[in-house]
C-alpha cells in the first residue's frame, strides 16, 4: 500500500513539473498568436468571432465546453459550410480570443453576449445555431 502511494506522488510530482515547464516554455508563443477574426466589445470585455461566406442564410456555430480554440477547430466545418451560406463561429468569454469576465456564467447573459456580438458583426435576428460539443473529426461511421 505504501509502494502505490509513492508512486502516486511520484507521478503527480512528475505531471506537475510537466505543467511548469510547458507554461514557461511556451508563455511567449501563445502572446506572438493573432486571432483570425474580430473582436467584439461587450460589456466588460471582448468576444472574437469569426465570420465567412456570403450565403443567404446564416449559420452560427457556438462551441461546447470541451472545445478551447473554436476558430480553429471548426475552420474546416466553416470553410464546407461558407460555400452555401454566412458562417459565424462565436467564442464565448474565457475560450480561444476572447477575454475573460467576472459576469456570472448564466444562461441569460451568455444568450445577452451572443446577440450583442452578432448586432456587433451585422448578423440580422434570421439565422440557425449550431451548438458542437466537440471537435470534428474524421473518424468514417458505418450507419445500418
Amino acid at each position: 500500500m505504501i509502494v502505490v502511494k509513492v508512486w502516486l506522488i511520484l507521478l503527480m510530482v512528475i505531471c506537475g513539473i510537466g505543467i511548469l515547464l510547458k507554461h514557461l516554455i511556451f508563455r511567449n508563443e501563445t502572446k506572438k498568436i493573432e486571432p483570425i477574426g474580430q473582436r467584439i466589445k461587450v460589456k466588460n470585455g471582448y468576444m472574437h468571432v469569426v465570420c465567412k461566406g456570403t450565403g443567404k442564410h446564416t449559420i452560427v456555430l457556438l462551441p461546447g465546453l470541451s472545445v478551447p480554440l473554436p476558430s480553429v477547430d471548426f475552420g474546416p466545418l466553416m470553410d464546407d459550410l461558407s460555400k452555401e451560406f454566412t458562417v459565424v463561429i462565436i467564442e464565448y468569454f474565457g475560450v480561444g480570443f476572447s477575454s475573460q469576465t467576472a459576469d456570472k456564467r448564466s444562461n441569460e447573459n451568455i444568450v445577452r453576449e451572443i446577440r450583442e456580438v452578432l448586432l456587433g458583426v451585422e448578423i440580422k435576428p434570421d439565422f440557425k445555431i449550431g451548438k458542437i460539443n466537440y471537435p470534428c473529426n474524421n473518424r468514417s461511421e458505418k450507419r445500418e
